[in-house]
């Protein structure tokens, strides 16, 4: 393909991990010709001197690969890519039950909307012509929710309802909205 960096979204620190030492590892077998390749992770957890690595430009002729969560989706723009490749999974935070009935909180690898794949898409050719690669099929792109379910319905509000509960401050508003607010809640099936 045609000059410009990469911009792969995958699903959490894990997975970018992973494909970050198999590039590495594949990069000893390039020709000697090949332009350089810098592989780039970006991810939340990283030390922000890292995560400026993925934000400039690569030097002397390199092509960067960025290997990022979908905080590279719409919380900033990287100039110089011209190639996404999309995995199609994202983390989201959310809530199940255990086995003894508890409410979990946990991360898990979720495909994501239409709305964040058109997202993502976007991010190619911001300053020139770009292609997007989606590691998924057309029926399954067909198949995905068309927007993001808010956190808000995908977690449990046990701690909230919980803080609020304990909010005395002399007056009587807050535990008037509290009790409205419970009253909604209870109202759409939540607890």
């Amino acid at each position: 393909e045609a000059d410009g960096d990469v911009l792969v979204f995958l699903a959490g620190q894990e997975d970018i991990e992973a494909v970050e030492t198999a590039l590495r590892k594949r990069q000893r077998l390039f020709p000697p010709s090949a332009r350089p390749l810098l592989v780039c992770p970006l991810f939340a957890a990283l030390p922000a001197s890292k995560q400026e690595l993925a934000l400039r430009r690569a030097q002397g002729g390199a092509r960067k690969a960025i290997l990022a969560t979908n905080i590279a989706e719409t919380s900033l723009t990287i100039g110089g890519i011209v190639f996404v490749v999309d995995a199609g999974l994202a983390k989201q935070r959310g809530t199940h039950a255990s086995d003894g009935g508890q409410l979990l909180a946990s991360l898990l690898a979720q495909p994501i909307s239409r709305a964040s794949a058109r997202q993502r898409a976007g991010r190619a050719g911001r300053e020139r012509p770009g292609k997007c690669f989606r590691l998924y099929s057309e029926a399954t792109f067909a198949g995905l929710a068309p927007t993001a379910v808010p956190e808000v319905a995908r977690s449990s509000l046990a701690a909230s309802v919980l803080l609020l509960a304990g909010w005395t401050s002399g007056s009587s508003w807050p535990m008037v909205r509290f009790s409205r607010l419970l009253a909604r809640l209870w109202g759409r099936g939540r607890p």
